[in-house]
């Protein structure tokens, strides 16, 4: 079942050359709660922040690398009015702290950091997981590790070609990127 999933997903990265024109991002709020979370032992502090409506379908945004972190703009792929959006700093990049360091740094503990935010903010699965660049490879990683905690999974090679609109048949409201979408329960598809 994960196996025949990751393949889609991959066979729908292959596919974002084909994607549709460009339309504009949703308009983007203050951040509802911002914070820092402190992992590994205090070595690495996470700062994140939450975007949308709280009593949203929970999404995760995992920016690229090395070293980008996220901005506030990652939150216009989501509808405000529908998605609880986090974005947040992977180890070493933006806003996280130490900056640059390496110290443990490797997918496995990336995929560990995932999962204490997801504990930490209640939030019992991700609806959405949009990963873009690198955000893309740990999103595959963290589905394969934590089948259970993604339900829907959007990726893009390049964060700058995420715009166009699509519809997940399942239940989840649309979101505005380029890229075709897989999901666990093999239903989503780009809006005509």
């Amino acid at each position: 079942m994960l196996c025949c999933r990751l393949a889609r997903l991959c066979c729908s990265m292959a596919l974002l050359h084909t994607a549709a024109a460009l339309r504009p991002l949703y308009p983007i709020k203050k951040a509802l709660t911002t914070g820092k979370h402190s992992v590994d032992g205090g070595v690495h502090k996470l700062y994140y922040e939450e975007h949308g409506t709280a009593a949203g379908a929970p999404a995760l945004f995992l920016h690229g690398g090395p070293g980008a972190g996220c901005f506030q703009r990652h939150a216009g792929f989501f509808d405000p009015d529908h998605y609880r959006v986090l974005l947040f700093d992977q180890r070493g990049s933006g806003r996280s702290v130490p900056k640059g360091c390496l110290d443990g740094n490797e997918t496995p503990q990336l995929i560990a950091d995932i999962e204490e935010l997801r504990v930490l903010l209640g939030i019992e699965a991700w609806q959405v997981v949009l990963g873009g660049s690198w955000g893309t490879t740990l999103a595959l990683a963290y589905a394969q590790a934590q089948s259970a905690s993604a339900v829907c999974m959007q990726c893009a090679r390049s964060v700058h070609a995420v715009h166009m609109h699509m519809r997940c048949t399942c239940g989840a409201p649309p979101m505005r990127r380029r890229t075709r979408v897989a999901c666990a329960r093999s239903c989503c598809a780009p809006c005509a």
